[in-house]
């Protein structure tokens, strides 16, 4: 690991410890759920469609620690926050060790 690497991964970890939110995640090839933490926030997305009125849409996105799953993240696999279940339809890996999972409540 070189020192950027390693520094990257120490500022992931504790930025997740201390504004990270506890959630369940499940993968769509595993039938156990398991805890981790991971930065939540909310995307907002506006479309005009020639309608008059603007379509916003909200989309929730968790950044997780790779590091912190027990497979690799894909879409289809679940998150659950607070009894709410959502499901993943985007993987953005950073390339840092995290990941950006965009979620749609189901």
């Amino acid at each position: 690991m070189t020192n950027w690497e390693g520094l990257a991964n120490r500022v992931t970890r504790t930025v997740t410890q201390k504004l990270g939110v506890p959630v369940e995640y499940q993968h769509t090839e595993q039938n156990e759920r398991y805890e981790v933490k991971g930065v939540w926030t909310e995307s907002s997305t506006t479309v005009d469609v020639n309608l008059q009125v603007p379509i916003s849409s909200v989309n929730p996105r968790l950044g997780v620690r790779l590091a912190d799953l027990r497979y690799p993240p894909d879409t289809g696999d679940f998150v659950i926050k607070k009894e709410t279940r959502y499901r993943v339809i985007d993987v953005s890996p950073d390339g840092q060790g995290a990941a950006v999972l965009t979620l749609e409540r189901i």
